[in-house]
Formats: C-alpha cells, structure tokens, sequence
C-alpha cells in the first residue's frame, strides 16, 4: 500500500502488525507442519512392524509438539528473556567474584543518647545493646 492511495493510518498500522503477527507464527507453523508429519509417517510405518506401537508413538511424538511450541513461545516471550538475562548476569557475578554493588545503607546509627549501634541486628543483639546501655 502506497502512500499515494491515501490509506488511512489505521490501516496502515493494522497491515504491520498483522506482518509482525504472520513472523511470529511462521516458526510455529514450520515446526508443527514437521513434528506432525514426523509423528503420522512414524507411527505408520512403526504400526506395520508393531500394531501396539503405532498409537503410543503417534501421541508421544505429539506430546514432543506441544513442548517444543511451549518452549519456542517462552523463549518468544520478552518478559522470559528479560527474567534470563538477569539471571545470567547474577550468576556470571557469582562465577567471576566480580565487585557487588556496595550498599549505601548505614552500617552505625547513633541512638537518642549519642552512642553507637548496629544498624542491623539480630533480635538477641539488640537485647544484649539494651541491657548493656542500662548498666
């Protein structure tokens, strides 16, 4: 569609994303259209050789189908591979001791009568402080 036939620009929009949409799929359909046919010619030729087989392997190869289409949607998914990436960056900082982020919070806070705490303290810590800030 060009732009000398005056479309509107909601057609135009809905043209792309039908074009994204169709890119996506594509994969999906390639990748059915070959377990499918697989899992029919298998269990076909399998069924000759076997009868009890033929009916097992059809559905196995199938199950292989649906696993296959949920991992290619998951790895589509930018949520996943955001989450991944994240994930490898922290344990590639693990690996490699690469400096962590040092935390700006106070390690010291200086109580109502000018002394010197811990800022995070175990409940057992901060008892022992109290009883030793009354003696």
């Amino acid at each position: 569609m060009s732009n000398s036939e005056r479309a509107l620009l909601t057609s135009k929009y809905q043209l792309i994303e039908n074009i994204k949409s169709l890119n996506l799929l594509f994969p999906q359909a390639i990748i059915s259209f070959v377990i499918a046919n697989t899992s029919i010619t298998s269990s076909l030729i399998l069924g000759e050789v076997y009868e009890p087989f033929r009916a097992p392997i059809f559905f196995q190869l199938y199950c292989v189908n649906v696993i296959v289409m949920s991992l290619y949607w998951t790895f589509q998914s930018t949520r996943f591979t955001f989450k991944l990436s994240t994930l490898r960056k922290s344990f590639l900082n693990q690996i490699t001791d690469a400096p962590e982020i040092i935390s700006l919070k106070a390690t010291f806070v200086k109580t109502a009568l000018g002394q010197r705490v811990k800022a995070q303290q175990t409940i057992d810590e901060h008892f022992l402080d109290l009883k030793n800030l009354w003696e």
